[in-house]
């Protein structure tokens, strides 16, 4: 380890007037926080500085984050951006600290600075990384602030609800909801609407009920990298019963069985001799013979946003 690295450890550095980042020493250093001026504390990592350690004439925020690759910063950033940009534009000095200073606090002060001054998530890292030169946030997190630049330094509820690049993140890093009960199943779980006029309809092939449109099909491709053709895999419904981790999907007015689903996702068979081994998930499976294709002077499917896979996976749940 590099001997600077080692001296930096237990100190705080500025990375914007009145931005500061630093480690869980220079948290309960009083000297130090004295000398700068800091009269905020943002702790971003699992533990809070402890009451014994706290100094009276600063306030003291709490945002718990795993430094994972698969910790959802997005859905706590504007929070923490709000908690900042207070402080801020009140002159206050503001400290953003995690364990040792180099991912979560790097990574929450990058998208500051990134929002701020409306800069790309390397340009807002190049900035951070000059004032503290060996932060180094995980992939997981550099993943996010990417997804955030994308969305123009946007991280609201309604702003990821409706972003498939957010979607498509919190499948690839395991953070789909596992029951229908969990909050986050409102990214995923779409609603038929009845008014739909210009969609080509797929109805129960025993009762003719709409049971979803075209724009729900999700593909995704085999090991030829040509698109699967295994039933129809599609978005979860708000018609469906998903209170379960897996189950049956049955026909909201007949309860014909339909196909089936797994919140965790499962290994594609593939169809018809063409073999796939791609992991989809979630995964919500209709079958072809369970459906009354739309007419043919109704336009063709096109493929949604394609699901991420990973390719040449085995699994022992094999598609029913």
């Amino acid at each position: 380890m590099p001997s600077k690295l080692v001296e930096t450890f237990g100190s705080m550095d500025k990375v914007l007037p009145f931005l500061w980042i630093g480690d869980r020493f220079s948290a309960v250093d009083k000297m130090a926080l004295e000398k700068f001026g800091i009269r905020e504390i943002l702790t971003v990592c699992s533990y809070s500085v402890q009451d014994e350690q706290q100094s009276r004439n600063i306030k003291y925020h709490h945002v718990p984050l795993d430094d994972s690759p698969s910790q959802n910063i997005l859905l706590r950033l504007e929070e923490m951006l709000h908690i900042l940009q207070e402080s801020i534009q009140a002159e206050k000095n503001i400290l953003v600290h995690c364990e040792a200073g180099v991912s979560r606090s790097a990574a929450v002060c990058c998208a500051y600075v990134m929002k701020s001054k409306s800069l790309s998530m390397k340009k807002g890292l190049d900035h951070v990384k000059s004032a503290r030169f060996f932060i180094c946030p995980n992939e997981g997190f550099v993943k996010q602030l990417e997804i955030f630049e994308q969305l123009s330094w946007s991280a609201g509820l309604d702003t990821l609800n409706n972003s498939p690049i957010y979607r498509s993140w919190l499948l690839e890093s395991g953070n789909h909801p596992m029951t229908e009960e969990e909050a986050k199943s409102s990214l995923f779980i779409q609603t038929l609407k009845s008014d739909s006029k210009d969609l080509a309809r797929y109805r129960c092939i025993a009762c003719r009920t709409d049971l979803f449109y075209d724009c729900h099909i999700q593909q995704h491709m085999n090991r030829a990298e040509k698109v699967c053709r295994f039933g129809f895999l599609i978005d979860p419904l708000n018609w469906m019963e998903l209170g379960q981790y897996e189950g049956k999907i049955l026909c909201p007015k007949c309860s014909s069985k339909l196909g089936s689903y797994c919140w965790g996702g499962r290994v594609c068979q593939g169809f018809d001799g063409e073999k796939c081994g791609a992991k989809v998930r979630p995964w919500f499976f209709i079958g072809r013979e369970k459906v009354r294709l739309p007419l043919p002077s109704q336009p063709l499917p096109l493929p949604s946003q394609p699901l991420p896979t990973l390719q040449n996976q085995t699994s022992d749940i094999k598609a029913e």
